[in-house]
């Protein structure tokens, strides 16, 4: 456990949050060093159902949009591609850079017409769907 007197910063006031990967030692580590005086006081049953109370990763949009599910192939005629997504999505002082590169990677050529994969379908099709609702490409984009 951390001492308020060993500290090597100040304590805040703001929630924690998780990201995976999720590991049950993690959570436990932070209970224990943040909110010791409770979580030291409860019982072993109540720390147990504290973890077996949650809504299961199953359970989640996250797991519903992550699922395996083949992909979709479009096919952009060459001369949308090139004038519409190449030069047109771009600003004309970022024609040739990195971004606009890395871009372009995401299609291939073939018999002129240019391919894309979308690998992941409800994901891709759920963002079509807000945007459709006018939300901005920001406001989708995580």
């Amino acid at each position: 456990m951390i001492n308020a007197g060993n500290r090597k910063r100040q304590s805040t006031d703001k929630f924690k949050t998780w990201d995976p990967p999720y590991r049950a030692e993690l959570f436990k580590n932070h209970l224990e060093d943040q909110h010791s005086s409770h979580w030291v006081s409860l019982s072993a049953a109540d720390k147990r159902s504290f973890f077996e109370n949650k809504i299961q990763f199953k359970d989640t949009l996250h797991r519903s949009l992550g699922a395996a599910e083949p992909s979709i192939y479009f096919k952009i005629d060459i001369n949308i591609m090139k004038e519409l997504i190449g030069d047109m999505f771009f600003h004309p002082d970022n024609h040739d850079n990195i971004i606009q590169e890395r871009v372009l990677k995401l299609f291939t050529l073939d018999n002129n017409e240019y391919i894309i994969a979308i690998k992941h379908p409800a994901q891709f099709f759920y963002v079509l769907n807000l945007i459709a609702d006018d939300l901005s490409f920001r406001q989708v984009q995580k």
